[in-house]
């Protein structure tokens, strides 16, 4: 759920801006994860008939991917700039599933806690904000942060959703009257993952150059301060 949209001069202000709300979605989705733990046998799913907290706190999050979704078409009408095709893919696959959830009142307290996820949109706002302030060690900072939410937080989070999901939808007693939520679950869980795995591997890549850059740079400001003496 996000990392950098474009090379423009005004990604980077929107991005950290970005950044800081997900922040404060993630610790909205902790909060939901705390008081939802008891339900996690049943990968947080349940009926809401009744706005409750996870609501609106799923309900932020809906708003959030929507407005990036507006920022993108924006940025396509005013500039003619395109943005990442993985990150296209990432917004449009949740979309319908929080349609269906909404349309329906199931399944709230799953998609608050799926704010949590947002860290990495967070870690993207350190990265831009080390472009900002031209301090390269921030963005590998950030990109480190982002490194350790996917492999510490967000690809074990969906792989447990995708097995306890899969695990009920083959129990017909276990999948009564919620059969359609978890195969939708399933299904977006798995595709989570592979875009958490690509990734991986954009980051590590990017760190391997950002690093390399940090050294390089430390060098030369070595090398002219010596000089100068």
């Amino acid at each position: 759920m996000g990392m950098a949209i474009s090379r423009r001069p005004d990604e980077p202000t929107f991005t950290v801006t970005r950044g800081l709300i997900a922040a404060a979605l993630a610790l909205l989705g902790f909060a939901v994860l705390v008081e939802d733990w008891p339900n996690r046998s049943r990968a947080f799913m349940q009926r809401h008939p009744a706005d409750d907290f996870a609501f609106h706190v799923a309900a932020m999050l809906v708003a959030s991917l929507i407005a990036d979704l507006l920022w993108m078409l924006w940025r396509f009408l005013r500039w003619r700039t395109g943005s990442r095709r993985d990150l296209l893919v990432h917004h449009f696959l949740a979309m319908p599933a929080f349609a269906y959830a909404f349309a329906h009142r199931v399944g709230f307290a799953l998609i608050a806690i799926a704010a949590t996820t947002e860290l990495l949109t967070a870690c993207s706002g350190v990265i831009n904000a080390g472009t900002l302030t031209a301090r390269p060690a921030l963005q590998v900072w950030g990109r480190r942060g982002a490194y350790a939410v996917l492999v510490v937080w967000r690809i074990p989070f969906w792989l447990a959703l995708a097995v306890v999901s899969l695990r009920i939808l083959i129990d017909p007693v276990a999948r009564a009257g919620l059969a359609v939520e978890y195969a939708i679950l399933f299904a977006t869980t798995l595709l989570l993952l592979a875009l958490d795995v690509y990734w991986v591997v954009e980051l590590n890549g990017e760190q391997r150059d950002a690093e390399r850059g940090v050294r390089e740079s430390a060098a030369l400001t070595f090398r002219a301060n010596e000089e100068s003496r």
